[in-house]
């Protein structure tokens, strides 16, 4: 069976105040131009000649055919160019996630590479839906094979999510119709010893389709049940997903499942396992309560961008999952699909300088040594207070 993918437990949401960041509810993303240079050292043609190398036989070129897409997808680079190779790159990579001989890696890969497609592509050609219909056609047997080692199931579901997502306005027999999806989503959560990994994406797909026309019903109970899951990760991201659909009908019970976990972890769970789902169901309780949305900040070339909302924090953090982390910086400052998602409106093309970006960066570490100093000086003033009460009640 081939690597299971690392998934953060967090949900990534912070809280509003700012003076919070670097605490434990901050989760600030730093995409800096000197991390991710724009396309630097891309041949758009060699791209384009890749495409065609997916169909060789020799894994070694293969495996160079999708580094090298991969790369200029996560740069956002010559993305006109490589419009008319759309289909014939998608045909291509499900031909190699077909074949069950495939390396586990090649296919966790291929399937990656073809949700970055869809999401690179224009919205006037993701219209036709012809390469997501491609996609679902090809990927939905797989899926549902049970043979299929877990990594690629994953990779799988999250590229059919992303494929009807972004197509929503395909007709009912349509393999990427957000209904199908969800319908083929819903069943496996409904199986089974389904492995942690899989039920994790099945929740994150789900919460990526809540902003289409997919029938919802019966998902709450799923969720709820799946709060009282043995894996962390699975009951973090069932938490997470109880916020994004949740209603007033079941938002109490969910808020009690929730407060009883914290007060009853799964004892079975590793130490670093039951801290990373209390911390996780922390913070979604703290916005159910409250009656708040998550909100999660984002620095871009020194400018502070914040995304606000149940659904497009989920996003994003789907999002910086596919494009590698730093890898979504050029999508947020150029692809259109990206910023409407993430509801960014203001221009973030312009960086600022380099020196600029330093001299900020130098007077965050001096504030935060300096709160550093006055905690610790803090902490140690408590401590002799509390052993002179001590020495005088002796």
């Amino acid at each position: 069976m081939g690597k299971k993918n690392k998934r953060s437990p967090r949900g990534g949401y912070n809280s509003d105040d700012e003076d919070s960041m670097g605490s434990e509810w901050s989760d600030a993303s730093i995409l800096s131009e000197s991390s991710c240079a724009s396309g630097g050292g891309i041949d758009v043609d060699d791209v384009i000649v890749q495409v065609g190398n997916l169909t060789e036989k020799n894994k070694g070129v293969r495996y160079r055919a999708i580094e090298t897409i991969q790369y200029a997808f996560i740069k956002y680079v010559g993305m006109e160019e490589l419009q008319s190779s759309a289909h014939t790159l998608v045909c291509n990579l499900a031909r190699i996630v077909k074949k069950p001989k495939s390396d586990d890696e090649e296919r966790v890969a291929c399937c990656r590479l073809a949700a970055c497609t869809i999401i690179c592509l224009s919205p006037e050609l993701l219209q036709n839906n012809v390469l997501s219909e491609t996609l679902c056609e090809d990927l939905t047997p797989i899926i549902r094979d049970t043979s299929t080692p877990t990594c690629v199931t994953v990779a799988a579901i999250e590229a059919v999510g992303w494929a009807a997502l972004l197509s929503p306005n395909s007709d009912d027999e349509h393999p990427a119709n957000p209904k199908n999806v969800h319908a083929l989503v819903k069943e496996l959560l409904g199986k089974k010893n389904t492995a942690a990994d899989i039920l994790v994406q099945c929740v994150q797909t789900l919460g990526l389709l809540s902003q289409t026309n997919a029938d919802f019903d019966g998902v709450q109970e799923r969720l709820q049940t799946l709060l009282k899951h043995n894996n962390p990760d699975v009951v973090v991201a069932a938490a997470t997903g109880v916020g994004l659909l949740s209603d007033d009908d079941d938002i109490e019970e969910a808020i009690s499942i929730m407060e009883g976990l914290q007060k009853n972890p799964n004892k079975t769970n590793s130490k670093d396992s039951r801290k990373a789902q209390r911390m996780g169901i922390r913070t979604v309780l703290k916005c159910l309560e409250n009656g708040e949305e998550p909100k999660h900040t984002i620095v871009v070339n020194g400018r502070k961008v914040e995304l606000s909302g149940w659904w497009v924090v989920t996003a994003f953090e789907s999002l910086k999952v596919l494009l590698t982390g730093h890898g979504l910086l050029p999508h947020i400052q150029q692809n259109p699909i990206v910023r409407e998602m993430l509801q960014i409106t203001q221009q973030l093309s312009s960086p600022r300088s380099s020196s600029a970006l330093k001299k900020d960066r130098q007077k965050q570490q001096l504030q935060s040594a300096v709160e550093a100093k006055e905690k610790t000086l803090a902490r140690g003033k408590q401590r002799r207070q509390f052993g002179a009460l001590h020495t005088d009640g002796e």
